[in-house]
């Protein structure tokens, strides 16, 4: 696992999202232009909203690009929970000379979308997991 750090901005967004939510944030993430706030188990509904529009009114007022994940000690799960939206099949893990890695198992049409452009949802699964989970290595396949 990696150290976890926050910033003094990445605070302050953690501030502004869990008086919007009402819900506590258990890490932040910046990567690219997107914010990733991890929330508790059971927590991600109550932060995005009834149709989204707790998290939409945070997107206008951050004028950033939001996503809310939903942390679990399970590594699988808390993949499953990252790659959720493109309908994650399984995960698999295994061990790959001294790294742990994950592949992310999804239908063929979702393999693109999942790996993202220019792998951007790879950084962001690896981020999160190697943040929380003793997994150096995530990959896609179908």
């Amino acid at each position: 696992m990696s150290d976890i750090v926050i910033t003094g901005e990445l605070m302050q967004y953690i501030s502004i999202f869990e008086s919007a939510t009402d819900v506590p944030v258990k890490d932040c993430v910046e990567i690219d232009e997107h914010l990733i706030f991890v929330v508790s188990e059971g927590q991600a509904t109550k932060a995005i909203g009834k149709k989204g529009a707790t998290i939409d009114r945070l997107r206008m007022m951050l004028k950033r690009k939001l996503r809310v994940v939903e942390f679990s000690s399970d590594p699988s799960v808390f993949l499953m929970n990252i790659f959720r939206t493109f309908d994650p099949i399984r995960i698999d893990l295994s061990v790959k000379g001294s790294i742990n890695h994950a592949t992310v198992v999804v239908a063929t049409e979702n393999k693109g979308r999942a790996i993202g452009k220019e792998g951007r949802n790879l950084r962001v699964a690896r981020a999160l997991v190697g943040r929380h989970h003793d997994i150096q290595s995530v990959s896609v396949s179908d």
